[in-house]
């Protein structure tokens, strides 16, 4: 089936596009999984046998033309010989006292029927992606539900200053008009870089202040012109 640039596909487009691209992801073809859609709402059903192949999917519905949302109705098989709970809490544990990016004690992992629970407390965003993305594809996990905290954040005055002091000694960010908020752990980058290549530095550079939670990046491409709002 043809999808014309420019005009909203159908739902039978998209669900043949979505077959599509599901077909395309390696891991994937040994799977049943059903594709419906409904007023440009896609609905994945059928099974997996893991955590990888259930996101793959879901982020490959996700980026197809025309698709406004996705229901995830897959579930995840019971594999094979998988690990009992808790021999998988045991290799979990010693899978993040083996990273070094993940502090010494600071997390606890509660499995059930290979759902992980992660709980605790680190200083760092990076540090909660991280300890998730690290036992993500081991063999047994069939949920992660991540419950990791940051630390109480700093003033979010002092976070600002702080982003501003990096984007200032940027060759990249220097002397560009960059507005930055903080809110509740949030930092919104607002203003004008010269190239995509600054636009991305400077919210690595918000990324890099501690206790920051999340990152908004509504930076334009270009200049501002001069007396403009």
């Amino acid at each position: 089936m043809t999808y014309v640039q420019g005009k909203v596909p159908t739902d039978t487009a998209i669900q043949q596009m979505v077959e599509d691209e599901l077909a395309s992801i390696p891991g994937l073809w040994q799977t049943q999984i059903g594709v419906s859609v409904g007023g440009r709402v896609v609905t994945l059903s059928g099974d997996v046998t893991t955590l990888q192949q259930l996101s793959a999917a879901t982020a490959a519905a996700l980026g197809v033309t025309g698709v406004q949302a996705v229901a995830n109705d897959i579930q995840i098989r019971a594999l094979h010989h998988a690990p009992t709970d808790t021999v998988l809490a045991e290799a979990i544990v010693q899978r993040l006292a083996w990273n070094a990016t993940v502090p010494d004690g600071a997390v606890s992992v509660v499995v059930h029927e290979g759902n992980v629970i992660l709980t605790g407390e680190v200083r760092w965003e990076f540090q909660r992606r991280v300890t998730e993305s690290s036992i993500r594809h081991m063999r047994g996990v069939r949920w992660i539900d991540n419950r990791i905290t940051l630390t109480p954040r700093e003033p979010s005055l002092r976070i600002r200053e702080h982003i501003h002091a990096g984007l200032g000694r940027s060759a990249l960010t220097h002397g560009c008009p960059i507005d930055v908020t903080v809110a509740d752990g949030t930092v919104t980058l607002s203003g004008f870089v010269p190239s995509h290549q600054a636009k991305r530095h400077a919210e690595r550079i918000a990324w890099n202040e501690p206790h920051v939670a999340a990152v908004v990046n509504e930076l334009e491409i270009g200049h501002r012109v001069p007396g403009a709002p």
